[in-house]
């Protein structure tokens, strides 16, 4: 049986040896603008992973992040997975924009042995990546191709921050035919803590725990006898929960909200007391 070489083109480029007739070659990294984000391709294409539709194979691609929200500044856990039994060979490519559709946030390599950083040029000049080495093409496990690394937030609010993500699972027969191509998209909403300033609430309105996946505790002030509406809408102004209360006296009032049978994500929660109304941004993550 003649040897054969293993072979990697995950999301195109790499070195290319040419021995005694046979080719090797060894992807260190995916082709610039390789996630499906605008104004970006996969590499789903001729000369690169061809075969079938994206999205069409049998793997499950994820992508985990450990907060729903982000805090300038902070830094935060991300895990790329892609998950197909009998694959040998397996890489990805993510990228963070803004609503601005700019590069945000800096990427930090917590396993440089398996992953890496690069910096776009030409058409790509500004976008900031990370991606894989030769060595993270190898299976984290079994079926597995699994990539670690953080991401700080930038220094200011920037609205929802969406991670493109594109990955290959590579069937290593020397051709870049029968490959399949997954993309993914997540997004970060900004921590904010409302569309109030604090400072200027007139029914001292909080709401905690913020994110929460069963239940909201909703405080406010009644400065006299009043009927108080609390209303939880999702993001296309759809009411999800209306309740009425009935404040029988002056000082701090609590509801509970109940909201574990509702869907992650993020919702609208406002408080109306006598003549004074606020809103406050609330997530549901489970």
């Amino acid at each position: 049986m003649q040897n054969r070489w293993l072979y990697i083109a995950l999301l195109a480029a790499g070195s290319l040896f040419v021995t005694s007739g046979v080719h090797d070659v060894a992807s260190n990294a995916a082709p610039l603008g390789s996630t499906g984000a605008p104004g970006e391709n996969t590499c789903a294409k001729s000369g690169c992973h061809t075969g079938s539709a994206i999205n069409s194979g049998m793997a499950l691609l994820s992508v985990d992040c450990s907060n729903a929200m982000y805090e300038p500044n902070e830094v935060y856990s991300i895990t790329v997975s892609l998950q197909q039994s009998n694959i040998h060979r397996f890489g990805f490519q993510l990228l963070a924009l803004n609503n601005n559709n700019e590069s945000t946030g800096t990427f930090l390599i917590t396993d440089s042995a398996r992953t890496q950083t690069q910096t776009g040029t030409g058409t790509y000049t500004g976008r900031h990546y990370v991606t894989y080495k030769y060595a993270g093409t190898e299976p984290f496990a079994p079926g597995v191709g699994k990539w670690s690394f953080q991401w700080k937030a930038p220094a200011a609010y920037e609205g929802a921050i969406t991670f493109y993500t594109a990955a290959v699972a590579a069937d290593n027969d020397g051709t870049d035919a029968g490959d399949t191509v997954y993309t993914k998209q997540i997004s970060l909403q900004a921590a904010t803590t409302g569309f109030e300033d604090e400072n200027t609430s007139k029914l001292g309105f909080a709401v905690f725990p913020n994110p929460t996946s069963s239940r909201l505790i909703v405080q406010y002030t009644s400065s006299k006898t009043s009927d108080t509406q609390i209303m939880l809408t999702d993001l296309s102004a759809r009411n999800v929960f209306v309740s009425a209360f009935r404040s029988d006296k002056a000082g701090e009032q609590v509801a509970m909200l109940d909201v574990l049978v509702l869907p992650s994500g993020i919702y609208l929660l406002k408080i109306v007391s006598g003549n004074n109304a606020e809103t406050q941004k609330v997530m549901i993550a489970k």
